[in-house]
């Protein structure tokens, strides 16, 4: 297509500058946090760089800590740090909770940058609607290179088993997870470059008379007994995905 008005003819024809460009092209060149896939509307997003944390830690066992650092960041000068214990039994995490958003179809996107291979982040949102809980979460080892989701049956199933994906030069990876309440199965997942069709698979489901509400979970273990650090930056809450 010429970069014209209508109806679309070359007559005016720009060869070198383009006269208009899409309103998502123009969000992130003026420096939006979403750059890597631009369906879906915001929510809510969380850059890190307010003076005080706005998710709620949990740091478990010996030498494990949670707290803003301006040590890496995607965008800006600060993200999250997630310091692990020395034990790949204890995970620490950081939570934030939400009313449910009137669409149904719901993502999550955020940055992640491990200090080195051994770690496993792990994406849960859970959802409440008063009756029912929906249990959709994903995780990446970085140390073995797979990535799995959680199946209706409450086991993790793999969908990549050669992550392509190199941290020895402090690279963030882009992941982002999509699904849907009214059938409740997933849509699909990207990481990095690689997009999954999930739209086959169910979310899995069980009783909760807890009232409706949406929580947000990132996680940080280690694949091997010692301590490691995972930092999360741009969270990224969507509705209306298509």
């Amino acid at each position: 297509m010429v970069h014209t008005l209508p109806p679309w003819t070359s007559k005016y024809r720009m060869t070198t500058i383009f006269g208009q460009i899409d309103q998502g092209e123009l969000a992130a060149r003026l420096g939006s946090l979403s750059l890597q896939d631009r369906r879906g509307s915001f929510v809510w997003y969380d850059d890190f760089e307010a003076a005080v944390s706005k998710w709620t830690h949990q740091a478990t066992g010996t030498g494990a800590a949670v707290a803003l650092s301006t040590d890496y960041s995607n965008l800006g000068a600060q993200s999250m740090k997630i310091t692990t214990s020395a034990s790949t039994a204890q995970s620490s995490l950081i939570s934030r909770y939400f009313t449910l958003p009137p669409n149904t179809r719901v993502g999550v996107e955020c940055m992640l940058r491990p200090h080195d291979s051994k770690m496993v982040a792990t994406i849960i949102m859970n959802g409440y609607d008063g009756d029912n809980f929906y249990d959709p979460r994903v995780r990446v080892n970085f140390d073995t290179d797979v990535v799995e989701y959680y199946n209706s049956a409450g086991n993790w199933v793999e969908i990549e088993s050669d992550l392509k994906f190199y941290d020895g030069i402090g690279t963030w990876l882009f992941i982002k997870l999509v699904f849907d309440w009214d059938t409740k199965k997933y849509v699909r997942l990207m990481v990095g470059k690689e997009e999954y069709d999930l739209s086959a698979q169910s979310i899995k489901v069980g009783d909760s008379a807890l009232e409706p509400l949406l929580s947000l979970e990132l996680w940080a273990t280690p694949s091997e007994n010692a301590s490691h650090i995972l930092y999360i930056d741009n969270v990224i809450l969507t509705q209306n995905e298509g």
